[in-house]
């Protein structure tokens, strides 16, 4: 296996670039190296609502929290929230079995995915107005964020509005890959403080 290359020398990377240029010495400085090559120019954030489906249900009726819920279309489990996979419930799986598994298990329709897309589309707007007009969305629970600019404010020493909602906790991890550095964050986040109101 090869050792992991190190950043590049300032002689080979943007040297009018004088943020990109710190940010990198500062890091070798402090004995980074990168485990592949990555694209310095941006920083794209993918956010993934996790059991999307079985919190829209629980916007929509609180009675469901707390208990264990699966989204049904035709015989299928579509998802589940994570008190149903604590009985072992899993997404795709066949509802009878899923039932047997978790005989408490309220199933709620997800044939008309007209709430689910309300929601996804009003996280989509709160994401664009509050964090970066550029966002993409993948599908009703996955959006991918291009933080570039706070991030090149960040290193350029620029003061960045804090955020309007509390502080949560969060774990990130950065993968390194071509042609650039995907990072997945982990955040429990309940969807009802992204979609509050919908």
């Amino acid at each position: 296996m090869e050792n992991p290359p190190e950043w590049p020398s300032d002689e080979d990377s943007d040297a009018d670039d004088p943020c990109a240029l710190e940010g990198r010495g500062r890091l070798r400085a402090a004995g980074g190296r990168l485990a592949a090559p990555v694209r310095p120019d941006r920083c794209i954030i993918a956010l993934d609502i996790d059991a999307f489906y079985a919190q829209v249900a629980e916007l929509r009726d609180g009675s469901l929290r707390g208990r264990p819920v699966a989204i049904q279309q035709k015989a299928i489990c579509v998802t589940c929230n994570y008190e149903a996979r604590a009985f072992g419930v899993h997404k795709l799986q066949r509802i009878a079995e899923a039932k047997r598994m978790c005989p408490r298990l309220v199933l709620v329709s997800g044939e008309d995915l007209t709430p689910f897309r309300a929601v996804s589309s009003a996280v989509f707007e709160l994401i664009r107005s509050a964090f970066t007009p550029h966002v993409q969305r993948l599908g009703m629970d996955e959006v991918f964020l291009d933080v570039s600019d706070a991030v090149d404010a960040l290193e350029a020493g620029c003061p960045l509005e804090p955020p309007s909602t509390p502080s949560l906790p969060w774990a990130g991890f950065v993968f390194a890959g071509q042609p650039h550095a995907k990072a997945t964050v982990e955040r429990q986040v309940p969807l009802a403080a992204l979609a509050h109101g919908c």
